[in-house]
């Protein structure tokens, strides 16, 4: 029995009836010869050989006819695939197809496969399992860079993010402030590259008061830059990405020691961005919603994202590290998620306020004695604010 995949190179579908629509009208066109198809075949028999060039029982046997050499004077290109080998030789197909820029149907699937990593079905377009795009040279910072610009500017685009290189990274401005995600590389090398994306919000309402108080509490030598921030690799470890590639660490990163490590990633990225980072950062749009990210403590909001392993005196122990998923080091420190807090009218703002503190006790003398006068000052004015009312 054979399962039977079309590829053409354009028009590009924009929805499944779309897609359907145009594979039906380019049944009737013909068209010089598509180079593409014969790279395409090129690609992949180099991997499982044409049909006509294998005995029968060959096991490498992966297509239902041939020669499988892309040459047609049609607008279409289809190959048939032995149905006891789709699980192995589909994916290799579609990601194959979709890095030359062609468009793979799946009529069995119910999907068509875009270059650049989109596939669109009966819910609509997201992002697929394939990268669709080419992926090739040495592993290195330019190479980890240009990837996921590749990989995620598109989705990011279209959630109102436009790159700014002056500033780095993509920024938007939305009604209550401004996001922003930018890459840092840490450490890099021919064998590996450890990296993060930086996610920041700046919230306009609550920035005033912050530098208020940082201006009067430190006397001008902090100024708030943020209101809270995050990033991928902790979004990773929170919504528990599959390939592991995010690591805990001081600071969080992720850790690439391969080309198919990064292809990995950048699919897995992808995911990530549609389906958790612009819907919660849409969600953080808000004073209220934004100190949830901050300071609740159920499992919307915080979470286990690994362990740490330490050896202390010959003795081997481990700890758990939880984590929310935003933070204000940085930003003013817990100062800003009591503030944060205290807008949102959290019922729980007292229980912020002791965190707070204690958080501040674990910190180096110097530090210590600065944020304390920074949260001394702030619940001061809170409690005269309170009397006042």
């Amino acid at each position: 029995m054979s399962y039977v995949v079309h590829f053409w190179s354009r028009p590009m579908p924009k929805s499944l009836d779309q897609a359907i629509e145009i594979f039906a009208a380019l049944q009737n066109e013909s068209r010089t010869q598509n180079p593409l198809f014969q790279m395409l075949a090129k690609r992949l028999t180099a991997r499982f050989p044409c049909i006509m060039e294998l005995e029968e029982d060959d096991p490498r046997m992966a297509w239902t006819d041939g020669p499988l050499n892309g040459i047609t004077q049609e607008a279409t290109y289809g190959i048939g695939i032995l149905t006891d080998k789709i699980d192995e030789v589909q994916p290799f197909v579609v990601e194959t197809a979709t890095t030359l820029g062609l468009v793979v149907m799946d009529d069995q699937q119910g999907e068509v496969y875009l270059p650049g990593g989109t596939v669109l079905n009966s819910a609509g377009a997201r992002p697929g399992k394939h990268l669709g795009m080419e992926l090739a040279g040495n592993l290195s910072a330019a190479l980890v860079e240009r990837t996921l610009q590749d990989a995620m500017y598109p989705l990011l685009l279209a959630a109102g993010f436009e790159e700014i290189k002056a500033l780095g990274g993509w920024w938007r401005t939305l009604d209550q402030g401004a996001q922003s995600l930018r890459l840092n590389i840490m450490e890099s090398s021919s064998e590996s590259v450890t990296f993060d994306v930086e996610v920041t919000v700046t919230n306009k309402h609550i920035k005033p008061v912050v530098e208020v108080m940082l201006q009067s509490a430190g006397q001008g030598a902090e100024k708030l830059v943020a209101t809270a921030t995050s990033s991928l690799a902790l979004f990773s470890l929170f919504f528990r990405t599959p390939s592991g590639l995010a690591k805990v660490r001081h600071p969080l990163r992720f850790e690439i020691k391969s080309i198919d490590e990064l292809r990995t990633l950048a699919i897995e990225l992808r995911e990530m961005i549609v389906d958790h980072v612009i819907p919660i950062l849409d969600t953080c749009n808000n004073v209220k919603n934004l100190a949830a990210f901050i300071t609740r403590d159920d499992t919307r909001y915080n979470r286990i994202i690994g362990s740490l392993v330490e050896t202390k005196n010959g003795f081997i122990t481990s700890r758990q590290v939880s984590r929310n998923l935003f933070a204000t080091e940085g930003c003013g420190g817990p100062l800003t998620a009591v503030i944060l807090a205290a807008l949102a009218e959290d019922p729980k703002l007292q229980e912020v306020i002791e965190r707070a503190y204690r958080q501040v006790s674990f910190m180096s003398e110097t530090r210590s004695a600065a944020e304390k006068a920074k949260l001394d000052f702030c619940v001061k004015a809170l409690n005269d604010q309170n009397r006042s009312q």
